[in-house]
């Protein structure tokens, strides 16, 4: 497309297992954790257009734009509260949202269908839904907190080896 400077990718990215962790925070009723974890499943599906900036022979420069869907699954938390670690979550949670990504980076020419390229980039995912509840253990009673949310984005820096067909 547009002279052999834009083309379109779809690409399919499973991230498996994550634990996105906090230091210590002040919860809306005034409780001071000293921590928390929270773990999840990641996969994104995506379609990504690309245009490319010739720099010299074999050099050139892109920005790329992405939109897609993803799906996080959180299975528990777990928080650590005056030394005490709790944990809670009943039940699995999974919600799909609409994923978005802005990037460029540059690369080189290795041979006519092969690249070597770096990339940076910005990709946000939405947010994951986690079930707030603790069971009574520990001499802590039933809590429930409801549904909370958090905001799942990244900035990925990556050296890639790009095959064209």
């Amino acid at each position: 497309m547009n002279g052999g400077n834009t083309s379109i990718g779809v690409g399919y990215e499973n991230f498996g297992s994550s634990v996105w962790k906090t230091g210590q925070f002040t919860a809306k009723d005034g409780r001071v954790f000293d921590s928390s974890e929270y773990p999840m499943t990641m996969r994104n599906f995506m379609i990504e257009v690309t245009h490319t900036y010739p720099l010299e022979e074999n050099r050139f420069a892109f920005a790329l734009v992405g939109i897609g869907q993803a799906t996080i699954k959180t299975s528990g938390f777990a928080k650590t509260l005056s030394g005490t670690r709790v944990a809670g979550q009943v039940y699995d949670r999974q919600v799909e949202n609409i994923s978005a990504r802005l990037g460029g980076g540059m690369g080189v020419n290795l041979a006519q269908s092969l690249q070597l390229i770096g990339v940076l980039q910005y990709s946000n995912y939405g947010q994951s839904e986690t079930v707030g509840h603790f069971a009574g253990n520990n001499g802590i009673r039933d809590y429930d907190m409801g549904i909370f949310k958090t905001d799942v984005n990244a900035i990925e820096a990556s050296i890639r080896l790009r095959y064209h067909f």
